[in-house]
């Protein structure tokens, strides 16, 4: 006979180990939930979980070698179906925009209460993208942020800023666009102009939610 509920398999990538243990031992002692397995890094998640994936993939941000933006980035390219979710320490807007854009599917904070962190990734598992509170308010402010930037570049500017904060090559923007890469370092240098930021890197947080440098 077929189980009707079956376990919530989640996986965990946490390089603190106090943190992963007890992370997995509140998993695997809630009814349902099942954490068989953890990485220490966005490497080793990336190998283990090519053979399966979990339900959900807790990810912490601050990892060694890959961060969890580019572990984000790369489950996505990789069509991967677990569902991500970052549980971090970081609740700057720049880090929670990144994080979402590179393909969160909730963003709660360290320090959540056990019973609330078991809730939210039921939420999660039921299709739902969990927030804690602060994320919640700092998650609109960034999407008020981004329609003022749109208003103030243009749609063809603005795409191109967007594509740079996911992460794209200067080369690979000018090939989605069609467009030569001397062209995009030329429309880059206007976006830099128009947003009073120096570079790319300071464009893409203000992108993302964090006040001009």
């Amino acid at each position: 006979m077929t189980d009707s509920n079956p376990l919530i398999q989640i996986a965990i990538v946490e390089d603190n180990t106090a943190c992963r243990d007890n992370l997995r031992m509140l998993l695997n002692t809630t009814p349902r939930f099942a954490c068989p397995r953890t990485f220490a890094d966005a490497e080793a998640a990336l190998e283990g979980l090519s053979q399966s994936a979990p339900d959900l993939l807790i990810v912490d941000l601050d990892l060694p070698g890959m961060s969890g933006e580019q572990l984000l980035r790369e489950l996505r390219a990789r069509h991967l179906t677990t569902r991500p979710v970052v549980l971090t320490a970081y609740n700057d807007p720049a880090r929670i925009g990144a994080a979402l854009e590179a393909g969160a599917f909730g963003y709660l904070l360290k320090g959540t209460a056990p019973q609330e962190l078991i809730a939210r990734l039921r939420d999660a598992h039921a299709g739902g993208a969990p927030m804690s509170p602060a994320v919640s308010l700092i998650v609109v402010q960034i999407f008020h942020r981004r329609g003022e930037i749109e208003g103030q570049l243009g749609a063809h500017l603005y795409r191109i800023l967007r594509l740079l904060a996911n992460g794209h090559l200067i080369e690979e923007i000018a090939v989605q666009l069609g467009l030569a890469p001397s062209s995009v370092r030329a429309n880059l240098s206007r976006i830099y102009d128009a947003l009073h930021v120096k570079n790319a890197s300071q464009a893409v947080a203000f992108f993302h939610g964090a006040p001009r440098l």
